[in-house]
């Protein structure tokens, strides 16, 4: 996998120059690279494993027990790590699997709707209104007719159009067809994609044939992969909900094949992510997700 690494990203990581040349060795024995700008790097820069001092093999045990849906205890124990560092490396690894399933694109003809869940953070006091309020985070679901899937965490209470506009733009296919309920904010989401939209009218279950059993279901799932996940912050949603839509992606995700290649991604996707960041304070989602 190194000699992979190599081939593909031997180049600068400050200016982009591809004039490099070795430079040494680090004193864990990483090879250490020179660029004509007078900087040195090592093939990990601005990677998941970057700034790290565990292993490939511990990296690789805590993408495993992160797909097997370990708890942080076992992960710690697994890897011979503290739980603090279990739960930080758990958030960079989702954090970097998210920029993977972002990259699925939705084709022919899809459901569209929203589920909610309690909105989750520290020191926000609920106000316990009825119906959808800002208690709650909107998720915006959208499953075609190949399995594709889009999920992505919206606003508090209803999705905005201008939200759904910047989360589906380049998720779905413009001009394809879009089947939905009656919502105010899809109607400018709808002209933007140019859809061939089959409107559901409100308390009315079909149009046409069309439902929205597909879409219904997947909230289920949704529902039913993040009920074991005690008060899941809001600001880290996202990256759950990239982890159970690979797992359900890649039913055979402990498959040795499968996890070498995913853990090959992961260390070619640049992150920006530090322990720092993974806090209360930050949110996640907008800062680092850009949504």
């Amino acid at each position: 996998m190194s000699k992979e690494l190599d081939e593909e990203n031997l180049k600068c990581p400050y200016c982009g120059n591809q004039h490099v040349h070795k430079n040494g060795k680090t004193p864990q024995g990483v090879q250490r690279y020179k660029c004509t700008c007078k900087k040195t790097f090592i093939l990990r820069h601005n990677t998941l494993m970057y700034h790290s001092h565990l292993s490939s093999e511990q990296w690789n045990m805590m993408l495993c027990s992160t797909l097997n849906n370990d708890s942080l205890q076992k992960m710690a124990g697994l890897t011979g790590i503290s739980i603090t560092s279990a739960f930080y490396c758990r958030h960079k690894i989702l954090y970097v699997l998210v920029q993977i399933m972002n990259e699925d694109i939705l084709l022919d003809e899809a459901e569209l709707d929203e589920t909610y869940l309690t909105f989750e953070q520290e020191g926000y006091v609920r106000k316990e209104k009825r119906g959808i309020s800002e208690d709650k985070i909107g998720i915006a679901c959208a499953i075609d007719i190949h399995d594709n899937i889009v999920l992505s965490v919206a606003d508090r209470g209803r999705p905005t159009s201008k939200t759904l506009i910047e989360i589906f733009d380049k998720t779905m296919t413009h001009g394809m067809k879009i089947i939905s309920d009656s919502q105010r904010s899809y109607h400018p989401l709808m002209k933007h994609l140019q859809a061939d939209w089959k409107k559901i009218p409100s308390r009315k279950q079909e149009i046409e044939g069309y439902t929205l059993d597909r879409v219904n279901k997947l909230h289920e799932q949704i529902k039913t992969f993040l009920r074991g996940k005690r008060n899941v912050a809001t600001h880290y949603l996202q990256g759950y909900l990239a982890l159970f839509q690979y797992k359900r992606k890649h039913p055979l995700y402990l498959d040795n094949h499968i996890c070498r290649n995913l853990f090959y991604q992961l260390n070619c996707i640049k992150t920006v992510l530090r322990n720092k960041d993974i806090c209360s304070g930050v949110n996640i989602s907008r800062t680092f997700y850009n949504l």
